[in-house]
């Protein structure tokens, strides 16, 4: 019979992009700096009122796992959130 020896789990979670840091460019622009699992493409979106999300482009890899984007947009918005996806 089976016993629990003979029974392995494997457990895989998928790694989340995370945004590690959002900056000022130039001319109002802002610089989104985020790290996720290298070798895929990854959208950036944003929202001014978390209704309605846009697509703004995909991330650079600058080096693996950590991606850059510009959004040069972001000055004709009072306020915006941004949240990233490979979907």
């Amino acid at each position: 019979g089976i016993t629990a020896s003979d029974i392995a789990v494997l457990a895989r979670t998928a790694a989340k992009p995370v945004i590690d840091n959002i900056t000022t460019a130039s001319e109002g622009a802002m610089r989104v700096d985020f790290s996720a699992p290298a070798n895929l493409t990854w959208n950036v979106y944003a929202t001014s009122d978390l209704s309605e999300s846009v697509l703004l482009g995909t991330g650079e890899e600058t080096s693996p796992g950590h991606f850059q984007f510009t959004d040069t947009n972001a000055n004709q918005f009072p306020q915006r959130f941004y949240f990233i996806s490979n979907q």
